[in-house]
């Protein structure tokens, strides 16, 4: 059994539990086949999807194995590539949403009972580019959307997403496991080297912050862009990691790839 495999189960209770607490007063179908359109960065600035995709199939098979888990349900899945990009990302869950479903993307998202025929949750997305407006989608679609990676802080708002939850909690709060961290290991001189990209920011600035609050010394504080490698890129990159080699022994990274 994969990682992936509690998640989708627990994906799927929720899913049920939602549908039951919408729907009080139907009597629930013990024969349910449970549609889930997931989203993976298989392109973009982290594409994690090739290394972690065949995870899905593994946990679906599994599931759809299992008698005790889920007994008497049937999960099928689509997935889409969304680029860990906003646009692709919106493109992507709407088409999944059209794949499942043949009512208007205008019309608020009921359960009728013919449950073949409907996406009951989103998987995914892995990048916050995508959580937030496919988040601000399926609150308004009344679709589950359940996320292993996103941890911007905004997503925790229940009013503007309301059918939003996560398996990770927002990286601006492990601020503080870096401080006991440089504590312990009596680190009083650090540098920080944070990806332009929102989420990495937010991290970086909070461990800054944190540390000097308790008076360490941040000796560089350097945001490069991710992405495709270009020679003035590499250039800059180089010249970056060379001035903290000089400034600061013990160096923080928070970025995918440099």
């Amino acid at each position: 059994m994969t990682k992936l495999t509690p998640l989708i189960a627990c994906t799927m209770l929720h899913v049920l539990a939602w549908g039951d607490t919408q729907n009080a007063t139907q009597v629930p179908d013990p024969n349910v086949t449970v549609n889930l359109g997931v989203l993976i960065p298989w392109t973009g600035s982290w594409p994690a999807g090739r290394r972690s995709a065949s995870a899905v199939i593994i946990a679906v098979e599994d599931l759809n194995a299992d008698l005790i888990i889920l007994p008497g349900r049937t999960v099928r899945f689509s997935w889409m590539d969304t680029n860990c990009n906003a646009h692709k990302g919106l493109e992507a869950a709407v088409s999944l949403f059209d794949h499942f479903t043949e009512i208007s993307p205008h019309t608020h998202y009921e359960d009728d009972g013919d449950h073949s025929q409907k996406l009951h949750a989103y998987i995914g997305g892995a990048c916050d580019e995508v959580c937030e407006p496919v988040g601000l989608w399926a609150g308004v679609m009344n679709i589950p959307m359940v996320s292993y990676g996103c941890s911007a802080s905004k997503l925790s708002n229940k009013v503007q997403f309301p059918t939003f939850v996560r398996t990770v909690g927002p990286y601006a709060k492990i601020a503080r496991m870096f401080w006991h961290i440089c504590a312990y290991f009596k680190w009083n001189h650090v540098g920080i080297l944070a990806s332009t990209e929102s989420v990495w920011q937010v991290i970086g600035n909070a461990v800054k912050s944190t540390l000097e609050s308790k008076s360490a010394t941040i000796g560089d504080f350097h945001s490069v862009a991710p992405g495709s490698s270009t020679t003035s890129k590499d250039s800059t990159n180089r010249g970056i990691m060379q001035t903290m080699g000089r400034d600061s022994r013990i160096r923080f990274f928070f970025i995918h790839q440099v």
